[in-house]
């Protein structure tokens, strides 16, 4: 089954990022700023990440939402399901990733703290343990 990832890389490499997933067989490729969105099964997924030189990160995407204003953004994430994704004794990391760069756009450390905080106002009103950030070796479980 097929999932929705982005690979982040720094601009001037994103030809050829997108020549090396398509090296791969990923489909749906999308070049954005900074990033390319793809879909690919887990193993293509793995795969890249394992092999593929010139992208900083391969990322699953789990939700996609309108950033127009930080206040919305930590309100969308409020409203995820995360357990779906993981449990609270999990550990994780967010990396909200800017798809327009306009002038009043939000940056990418911007967006990861609004949806963290959205993230423990979820788990916190469902009377919860608020998992923990880890930025080196998330564990989720």
């Amino acid at each position: 089954m097929n999932q929705t990832f982005i690979a982040t890389a720094p601009l001037e490499t994103i030809p050829v990022v997108e020549k090396e997933l398509r090296s791969l067989g990923v489909t749906n490729i999308d070049a954005g700023f900074k990033s390319i969105e793809f879909s690919a099964d887990k193993e293509t997924a793995y795969t890249a990440h394992l092999k593929l030189r010139n992208p900083s990160r391969i990322l699953r995407i789990l939700k996609k939402g309108s950033g127009s204003s930080l206040a919305i953004i930590t309100n969308q994430a409020t409203k995820t399901n995360w357990l779906e994704v993981f449990k609270s004794n999990s550990t994780y990391l967010v990396e909200g990733v800017a798809g327009d760069k306009g002038p009043n756009s939000p940056d990418s450390t911007q967006i990861s703290k609004a949806i963290r905080q959205g993230l423990e106002k979820y788990f916190e009103k469902k009377g919860l343990d608020i998992p923990k950030v880890d930025l080196k070796n998330p564990k989720i479980k």
